[in-house]
């Protein structure tokens, strides 16, 4: 796996003002972060347990980094197999120490050649981005990510120059839905690196794949709200200012993220499952 999320350790993906973020490693919590640099791969076909297992050892020696920056990866269930791994970051100069700890790290660097060398055998494909969070467009309370199961990564591609558009198209989208009774909870990032300008991603996360049911439910309701003004917003937004909108749904994969001992006590569905010893002949 040849990609600068591998080069620099683990980076990542998640939401909350641009600025300093508490540091995560002692905590037993992962909130959604002001910065993340995200890194996907698409997997070829009929290779996905092997890659699992790949990505899995992967995962154990970035845990072995003291100081570590955790990370979650999140496969995805619906459209193309493609797993992602998002590391919180607070500046692009924490990037650059988290090159520098990984590097310095002898264990980390002796397992890289084979970690590394491995990647073409599992992957068609990779991707790197870093992304900032728009608190001005998210709305709800930002969740413990340790806390939910699934997500719905949704990517929107604005024609360039029309950034201010999906703008004002999500605050009207908030404002209906309150008007509405619905209290939407999502968390909007603006790519800055690795895809066209003006892309934007909107990730609402639920604790199960019911979340999803209960969002469909609420969909008429904000519509029913939408006033004359916000229908011709709309209708303009859609028809001058998108390129390409493009939705799926992503579970996250516990044996494949990279957490503290603290981390992984919060849940059940963290605590990592003993491997099987192979059976005798």
């Amino acid at each position: 796996m040849i990609r600068m999320i591998r080069k620099l350790g683990w980076l990542a993906v998640a939401g909350s003002a641009l600025g300093a973020v508490p540091p995560l490693h002692a905590q037993a919590t992962l909130m959604p972060p002001a910065m993340m640099a995200v890194g996907c791969e698409w997997v070829k076909p009929g290779m996905g347990p092997a890659h699992d297992q790949h990505e899995e050892a992967w995962a154990r020696a970035s845990e072995a980094v003291k100081g570590f920056a955790p990370a979650l990866a999140v496969q995805s269930t619906t459209g193309l197999a493609e797993t992602c791994w998002i590391t919180s970051v607070s500046s692009y100069d924490q990037i650059g120490k988290n090159n520098d700890l990984y590097n310095k790290d002898p264990r980390y660097a002796a397992a890289m050649p084979s970690l590394v060398g491995d990647d073409g055998k599992f992957i068609s494909d990779g991707r790197n981005y870093i992304a900032v969070l728009r608190p001005d467009l998210s709305a709800g309370p930002m969740p413990n990510v340790l806390t939910r199961r699934v997500t719905e990564w949704t990517e929107w591609r604005i024609r360039p120059g029309n950034g201010q558009a999906f703008d004002a198209a999500a605050k009207a989208y908030i404002a209906a839905a309150k008007r509405g009774g619905v209290n939407p909870e999502f968390r909007v990032f603006q790519v800055l690196q690795g895809a066209p300008g003006d892309t934007y991603w909107i990730f609402a996360s639920h604790t199960s794949m019911a979340g999803f049911d209960a969002a469909m439910a609420d969909d008429p309701k904000v519509f029913a709200s939408f006033t004359a003004e916000d229908r011709k917003l709309f209708d303009d937004f859609f028809a001058k200012a998108v390129v390409s909108v493009n939705s799926n749904i992503w579970a996250y994969n516990s044996a494949q993220s990279a957490l503290t001992p603290e981390q992984r006590a919060s849940d059940p569905f963290w605590k990592l499952k003993p491997k099987l010893a192979p059976k005798k002949p």
